[in-house]
């Protein structure tokens, strides 16, 4: 686990970050679970660089996480490259089983 500074950040204004907060105990279809939240996305420096702002979103890679997520493709941003990236998995994953 790394520790960021505000400084750092600022350094590395262009890069993603991805932030895990501390697991929490889920419930899905009446099974109980350990599982973490996982945003990704860029810090922004605002107010002529005196405060961040974290633009996350979850990262999920496929539908099943994301439904274990609690989460719908419709809970992210349309401009969010995330939705195609489910989309064009679930239908690699489909086509697979046509064949």
């Amino acid at each position: 686990m790394a520790l960021i500074s505000f400084n750092s950040v600022k350094r590395n204004a262009d890069a993603f970050y991805i932030l895990r907060s501390k697991q929490a105990l889920k419930q899905c279809n009446k099974k109980a679970y350990y599982d973490a939240l996982v945003l990704k996305g860029p810090m922004i420096l605002i107010n002529n660089g005196e405060n961040l702002l974290y633009l996350g979103s979850p990262y999920v890679k496929n539908a099943k996480e994301l439904r274990r997520s609690q989460l719908y493709l419709s809970d992210m941003a349309l401009n969010d490259m995330t939705r195609e990236l489910i989309m064009l998995n679930q239908s690699s994953f489909c086509q697979i089983f046509v064949k």
